[in-house]
């Protein structure tokens, strides 16, 4: 989940998000770019599991810690 939600971050360089495709064994670039670039239906960017304009990090583990399985 992490690696999805790392994909989707503006906030992390192509070149992180192609070293960390790499270190999972997806090495080819244009494999690399399409999955970086992956858009939903709508054509925006898919965000994975954080939104990540207007993040508010409590909200979020709120929204995860109801979440768990008991």
């Amino acid at each position: 989940m992490l690696l999805f939600d790392s994909l989707s971050c503006p906030y992390i360089s192509e070149d992180t998000k192609q070293n960390l495709l790499s270190q999972h064994g997806i090495n080819d670039p244009i494999d690399q770019n399409e999955i970086i670039d992956f858009q939903n239906k709508s054509g925006q960017p898919h965000l994975w599991f954080t939104t990540w304009e207007k993040f508010n990090f409590g909200k979020e583990l709120d929204t995860k810690h109801s979440q768990e399985v008991y």
